[in-house]
């Protein structure tokens, strides 16, 4: 399924110019949303993918909506909502969430590196061969074992419509020339 017009503009946008193998964006997604914390009254759920840290700081400082991807199973694919975020009196500022920072693939471009180890737009990738994709200069993991033709791990989510369930699960890729 195609994204929402926004969430596609805005991720072309702050996609990955410089490196060739898939397109998408850091993000954070959320694994733990502890009851009666600012996040969870604001209906943040597991699963949620937050994509700008920067975005989320300015939002609970100004006190604006928060800006949230959240998957939409029916259409397979995260949609972009706004979220009030309301902090009780004497409340520390921050969403009180826990998760894993990795890589949102947004596109995926036919014959490419990512089209050969069978990613998919949408996929969800916390791990490149041990490292947390935390920063895009983890992704140089896999331009790295295609020039030594070598194989490199992918750890993907990804959701699975005929469970109704987000799947974990690696893709060790070995790349030749």
């Amino acid at each position: 399924m195609n994204l929402s017009r926004w969430m596609l503009a805005f991720l072309l946008v702050t996609s990955l110019p410089a490196q060739s193998w898939v397109k998408g964006q850091i993000a954070f997604r959320l694994t733990t949303v502890p009851k009666e914390c600012p996040a969870e009254r604001a209906g943040l759920k597991v699963g949620d993918i937050l994509i700008d840290a920067a975005g989320v700081s300015a939002a609970i400082k100004a006190k604006t909506p928060l800006p949230v991807f959240r998957f939409d199973p029916a259409k397979a694919a995260y949609l972009r909502e706004e979220l009030e975020l309301k902090f009780r009196a004497g409340e520390e500022r921050k969403l009180g969430v826990v998760g894993d920072f990795g890589f949102l693939v947004t596109d995926v471009e036919p014959h490419s590196l990512a089209a050969r180890a069978k990613l998919h737009p949408h996929d969800f990738l916390p791990q490149i061969d041990g490292a947390i994709a935390r920063e895009l200069e983890v992704l140089s993991l896999v331009d790295r074992a295609h020039v030594e033709g070598i194989e490199v791990n992918l750890h993907v989510i990804r959701w699975n419509a005929e469970k109704s369930v987000f799947d974990r699960f690696i893709v060790a890729q070995k790349y030749k020339q």
